[in-house]
């Protein structure tokens, strides 16, 4: 799991920054319209995350979410962020040996079979 749908669902629900938020409910704002500079303040921005496959990226994506979790006081143990990547890895890892041995080791066009 690279984390990306996990950063989706944090900046859905977490969308500004609690001393923005605050700012917010005190100017008489509806929840659903917020002036542009309070976007601009929000915890998580998706343009920061990639969607790959990568180790780096996942790696990235992890760093970022944890920097989050910490700045909102969430708690979520970095054995369990460490645990899913291993995870991940382990299971593309897997998966494509699977694909290889049942192919004979390297692809071959199913016209020279």
């Amino acid at each position: 799991m690279n984390g990306y749908l996990v950063a989706e669902i944090c900046s859905r629900y977490y969308p500004v920054s609690s001393t923005a938020s605050r700012d917010a409910r005190n100017a008489d704002l509806t929840p659903t319209i917020l002036p542009l500079d309070l976007i601009s303040q929000a915890d998580i921005q998706m343009h920061g995350f990639q969607n790959g496959l990568s180790t780096p990226v996942k790696l990235d994506n992890w760093q970022q979410l944890q920097k989050f979790f910490n700045k909102r006081g969430l708690l979520v143990p970095k054995a369990l962020i460490d645990d899913t990547l291993k995870v991940s890895h382990h299971t593309h890892t897997h998966t494509r040996a699977r694909a290889e041995g049942e192919r004979g080791g390297g692809w071959v066009s199913p016209r020279w079979r």
